[in-house]
C-alpha cells in the first residue's frame, strides 16, 4: 500500500498542471493543493466553478498553441504536468493541440531551464496487433508502426511522446513519461469505443467481450503522477495499470447494472466485425477517406493486452490503492444517481 505522504516537503515554485481542468487534471490540482504545494493551473477557458479561492491556486488561461501563453505557464516552474491533449476533433486540431502544443511546452520547459517535466502519454502507443498468445507488455514494447492506420489520437499521442523522448536524448531536457491505462471513476466514461457502443438501449460488443481492458482508477493515477515528480527525469517510461484483470463483460455487466437491468447487450463475433471492416475500409478507399472502422484497427482493439507493473511499483513505489474496481463502483453510483 503506497504511503498517502507522496509529496515531498513543499516548495516555493509553482507546479503547473496543462489540462488542468480535465477528468484527471482536476483531480492532480485537487491533490497538489491539499499537500500544500503552489499550483498553476493552465486552462484552455474559464476554470472549474468549484476550484478554491487560493492564493495558493493560480489560474493562467491559453492555448497550448499558442508559444507565449505556455511560456507564461511554465515561467519559474519547479515541476510541470504536462496532461493536455486533443481528444476530439480533425487532424489539425490534434496536430495543433497535442503535437505542437506539447513541442511548446517541451520549448518552454527548457527555455525557462528550471523546470522538470513529468508527460503523461498513453497506452495507445504501443503496437496492440503484434500482442501473441500468453504475451505480456513491459515498457519497452514496440511503438506502434501504423499510428495513422489506429486514428488520431494514437497518431498525434505518439508523436508527441516521441518529441518528449528525443529532447530528453538529444536537448537535455529533464522528463518522465507515464502511460496511463483506461482512467476510471466516478465522471469519467463508463463505456468507452474499445468496450462497447450503446445504440439506443442496445449495447452492441465486438468480439465475445472477453477482451482484457486495461484500467486504472483516477485516484491511483493521480498518486503515481505525483511520485513521478521526484523522477528520475531522464527518458524513463512507466506503464500506471491496475493489476487486476477485467473484461468488456465486466465492464458491460456493471454498466447495465446501473440501468436498471435496461439494455439488451449483443456480441457481434470478430469474423463478422472483420468483414464489416474490410468492406467499409474500401468504400472509404474509393471516396478518398479513412474508414472509422479498418481491419487494423479491429485487430489492434481486440489484442489481449496483459500488462507487467514491476516497473511503476520499482521505479515510482507505486501499488493501487483504490483499485479499478472500486473506482467503477463509484462511477456505476455516479451514472445511477
Amino acid at each position: 500500500m503506497m504511503s498517502q505522504d507522496l509529496v515531498q516537503a513543499s516548495i516555493p515554485s509553482p507546479v503547473v498542471v496543462t489540462g488542468a481542468a480535465g477528468f484527471i487534471g482536476r483531480r492532480l490540482v485537487t491533490r497538489l493543493l491539499e499537500h500544500g504545494h503552489r499550483v498553476r493551473a493552465f486552462v484552455r477557458r474559464d476554470p472549474p466553478a468549484d476550484w478554491p479561492a487560493t492564493p495558493s491556486l493560480e489560474v493562467v488561461t491559453g492555448d497550448l498553441a499558442d508559444t507565449t501563453a505556455v511560456e507564461r505557464a511554465v515561467a519559474g516552474a519547479a515541476v510541470v504536468f504536462h496532461l493536455g491533449a486533443t481528444m476530439r476533433g480533425a487532424a489539425e486540431d490534434f496536430d495543433r493541440g497535442t503535437i505542437r502544443g506539447t513541442q511548446h511546452v517541451i520549448d518552454a520547459v527548457l527555455k525557462d531551464g528550471t523546470a522538470n517535466l513529468v508527460y503523461v502519454s498513453s497506452l495507445s502507443v504501443l503496437h496492440a496487433a503484434a500482442v501473441g498468445a500468453g504475451q505480456v507488455i513491459t515498457e519497452s514494447w514496440p511503438l506502434e508502426p501504423m499510428p495513422d492506420a489506429r486514428g488520431q489520437y494514437t497518431r498525434s499521442k505518439l508523436a508527441a511522446e516521441r518529441l518528449v523522448i528525443d529532447a530528453v536524448r538529444t536537448r537535455g531536457l529533464r522528463a518522465i513519461v507515464v502511460r496511463p491505462a483506461e482512467v476510471v471513476g466516478a465522471g469519467a466514461t463508463f463505456l468507452s469505443p474499445g468496450v462497447a457502443q450503446r445504440w439506443g438501449q442496445t449495447i452492441v460488443v465486438l468480439g465475445d467481450g472477453c477482451v482484457p481492458v486495461p484500467l486504472v482508477a483516477v485516484d491511483d493515477l493521480v498518486d503515481a503522477l505525483v511520485a513521478a515528480s521526484r523522477g528520475p527525469f531522464d527518458g524513463t517510461i512507466v506503464h500506471v495499470v491496475d493489476p487486476e484483470p477485467m473484461t468488456q463483460n465486466d465492464l458491460v455487466t456493471r454498466y447495465v447494472a446501473t440501468q436498471d437491468g435496461r439494455g439488451r447487450v449483443v456480441h457481434i463475433p470478430a469474423r463478422v466485425v472483420a468483414w464489416a471492416a474490410t468492406v467499409a475500409d474500401r468504400v472509404f478507399r474509393v471516396a478518398g477517406r479513412q474508414a472509422p472502422l479498418t481491419p487494423y484497427r479491429v485487430k489492434s482493439a481486440l489484442a489481449h493486452r496483459v500488462f507487467d507493473g514491476r516497473k511503476a511499483a520499482a521505479v515510482l513505489g507505486w501499488q493501487p490503492r483504490i483499485g479499478a474496481r472500486c473506482a467503477l463502483d463509484d462511477a456505476a453510483r455516479s451514472l445511477a444517481s
